[in-house]
């Protein structure tokens, strides 16, 4: 994916930057897709990425992308409105991050007893 700065502001008062970004992609992308570009275009934690808008024109294969990047997690859940959507894509961003478990082997005890089929009686 190519990105492109559109522009930025960088609001001391809230204790966050405020960007615009443009993206060609194939297909829009998603929020989850969306932070983790942003992250790794301004060098912060994913937790801090806050996605107003996602928008793109018919027929065109770029996207822009408004949000709100803050100092820190404590002040974007301070600040920020937050809606179903941003609290699932935080959700499955945190999931993603977190080490996987291996699965425990449950040990089968076999029975001693040998369990026989039943015979259904013939009319």
């Amino acid at each position: 994916m190519d990105v492109v700065k559109m522009g930025g502001f960088d609001n001391s008062l809230l204790r966050r930057k405020e960007v615009k970004v443009r993206i060609e992609s194939d297909v829009t992308p998603s929020r989850v897709e969306c932070i983790k570009i942003l992250a790794k275009e301004f060098a912060c934690s994913e937790d801090c990425i806050h996605i107003l808008r996602i928008s793109g024109n018919f027929g065109t294969k770029t996207f822009t992308i408004v949000a709100h990047i803050y100092d820190s997690k404590k002040d974007k859940d301070e600040i920020a409105r937050s809606r179903k959507r941003d609290s699932e894509a935080d959700a499955k961003i945190v999931e993603e991050n977190k080490p996987k478990e291996e699965p425990k082997e449950e040990v089968k005890e076999e029975s001693s007893s040998e369990e026989t089929p039943k015979e259904e009686a013939k009319e």
